[in-house]
C-alpha cells in the first residue's frame, strides 16, 4: 500500500505507476506499507542532519525499515514485523524534497515529473537494500532505475 503525502494531486497516479513497475522488476509481490513524502528544504536538511549527520538539503531520503538481503520479500521471513491490523509490512519511508525536484529537472533539462518519478524509485530501491556505495553497485542501481522508467514510459525526453 502507497501513501503519498504533500504531493501535487497530478502525480498520484504515476507515482503509484512506478511503484508498481518497481514491484514487477523486482518480482515482488504488494505486501507493503509504503510512505512517501514531499518535505521543504528546511525539513529535508534538518531531516538529513539528523539521521545522517549531514547538514545541507538533499534531494531524497530513505528511512528502511526491513533489512531486506533477497529478493522477493516474504511475509514469512519477517513475521515479527506483520502490522497485525492489515497484514502488511512496513517496508519504509521516502523523503523528497519538492524544490530539489523543481531545480534538478530544471538542471538536467527534463520534466518536473521525470525527476520527481526518479528520486521516488531512486529511495524506494533504497529501502529493498539497493545501494551505489561502489562503482558496481551503482552501475546497477542506475540500470535498474532506467529500465523501470523506461518500461513505463517516464524518460528523460518526456515533458
Amino acid at each position: 500500500m502507497l501513501t503519498l503525502l504533500n504531493f501535487p494531486s497530478e502525480y498520484y497516479a504515476d507515482m503509484a505507476r512506478v511503484y508498481g513497475a518497481a514491484l514487477s522488476y523486482l518480482k515482488q509481490r504488494d505486501i507493503f506499507e509504503t510512505e512517501v513524502s514531499c518535505l521543504s528544504r528546511r525539513k529535508i536538511k534538518s531531516l538529513n542532519k539528523l539521521h545522517r549527520g549531514v547538514d545541507k538539503v538533499t534531494d531524497v531520503l530513505s528511512f528502511p525499515a526491513l533489512e531486506i538481503k533477497t529478493l522477493p520479500v516474504k511475509k514469512r521471513d519477517f513475521k515479527a514485523d506483520l502490522n497485525p491490523e492489515n497484514g502488511l509490512l512496513t517496508l519504509g519511508e521516502i523523503a523528497v524534497c519538492g524544490d530539489k525536484v523543481r531545480e534538478q529537472a530544471e538542471k538536467y533539462g527534463h520534466s518536473y515529473l521525470r525527476e520527481l518519478c526518479y528520486l521516488f524509485l531512486h529511495g524506494l530501491l533504497h529501502l529493498f537494500g539497493f545501494d551505489h556505495g561502489t562503482e558496481d553497485a551503482e552501475a546497477v542501481m542506475r540500470k535498474i532505475e532506467e529500465d523501470i522508467l523506461r518500461s513505463i514510459n517516464i524518460t528523460r525526453d518526456r515533458e
